[in-house]
C-alpha cells in the first residue's frame, strides 16, 4: 500500500494521526486542508476483490436492512423538500432498493460497478429491474446524458478519489440541479471525536475518507456545486438510542 496524498489538497505532508487501527492502518488529518483520510488503502484491484460479496454481505443481517429500508424513507422525504420531480441518477445504486423509494417521484436510473447487485436488480422482476444498470460514472457521462438530481447515498467515503466523482458530477447535472449527499457518517460529529478507532463508522478497508461539513463543502467549491442545506435526523431514525448513547458516552470519557 502506498502513503496516499490527501484527497481534497493533494499534499503529502503536514499530516497528524487521528486514529490508528490495529497497529497497522492510520488515518490521518490534513493539516493544510482539514481532512481526515485513511493514509494506506488497498489497491483498485485490492478494493475490487474486497466488495465482491459486499451486496451478499448487507443482504445477510436483517436487522440492518430493515434499518436502511427506514432510512430510505427518511433520506427521499429530505430530499423532496428540495426537489420533487425530475430525471434522477443514483450513484453505486446497488441492487436498487433505494431506488424503488425514489421512483415514485422521480424518472430514475441506477448505476452500480457490482454485477452480482446489479443482476439481483434485473432479475428480481420489480419496477426499477430496467434502469439499473452496470456502469461506472466515468462510463455514465458519455452515456447517459444530463440529471436534475444525482444522489450519492454511502458511497463518498468508499472512494478513493472523491473529487474524480464529484467533478464528473458536476458536469452531469442540469442547471440548478442537485447533488444529494446521504448516509455519510460525519468525521466532525461527537461519537468520531470521542471514540476514533473504536467509532462504529470506523472502517479502514471500506471508509476511507472521513468528511466533515466542512471538508466535504471545500472540495465541492473546486467546482461549481455549492451547499444549499444540511441535515442531521439521528434521533428519527431507527438507529437512536439517547439512553444507551448517554451512558456511553460517560464510560468513554470518565
Amino acid at each position: 500500500m502506498a502513503e496516499r496524498s490527501c484527497p481534497l489538497c493533494q499534499k503529502l505532508d503536514n499530516r497528524n494521526d487521528w486514529a490508528i487501527y490495529d497497529d497497522v492502518l492510520k488515518a490521518v488529518q490534513c493539516l493544510n486542508c482539514d481532512l481526515v483520510f485513511m493514509e494506506r488503502i488497498l489497491s483498485d484491484l485490492g478494493l475490487k476483490k474486497y466488495y465482491e460479496d459486499y451486496i451478499v454481505y448487507r443482504l445477510g443481517h436483517k436487522k440492518k436492512w430493515d434499518q436502511r429500508k427506514v432510512m430510505y424513507e427518511i433520506d427521499k422525504s429530505y430530499l423532496l423538500r428540495h426537489v420533487s420531480q425530475g430525471k434522477l441518477l443514483d450513484v453505486g445504486c446497488s441492487s436498487g432498493e433505494f431506488l424503488k423509494v425514489l421512483s415514485s417521484s422521480f424518472d430514475c436510473t441506477g448505476i452500480d460497478v457490482d454485477r452480482k447487485a446489479v443482476d439481483l436488480a434485473k432479475n428480481e422482476g420489480s419496477e426499477i429491474s430496467d434502469k439499473v444498470i452496470l456502469m461506472s460514472l466515468e462510463e455514465a457521462v458519455d452515456e447517459l446524458g444530463k440529471f436534475d438530481v444525482i444522489t450519492l447515498r454511502g458511497v463518498i467515503e468508499h472512494l478513493s478519489n472523491p473529487s474524480e466523482t464529484f467533478e464528473i458530477a458536476d458536469e452531469m447535472l442540469k442547471k440548478g440541479g442537485i447533488l444529494f449527499i446521504c448516509a455519510t457518517p460525519n468525521v466532525e460529529s461527537p461519537c468520531a471525536e470521542i471514540y476514533r478507532e473504536k467509532w462504529n463508522q470506523f472502517d479502514p478497508l471500506q471508509h476511507i475518507t472521513h468528511f466533515s461539513s466542512q471538508t466535504v463543502n471545500k472540495m465541492l467549491e473546486c467546482f461549481s456545486i455549492k451547499l444549499e442545506a444540511e441535515y442531521y435526523p439521528y434521533l428519527d431514525t431507527p438507529y437512536a438510542s439517547p439512553k444507551d448513547d448517554i451512558e456511553n458516552v460517560m464510560e468513554a470519557v470518565s
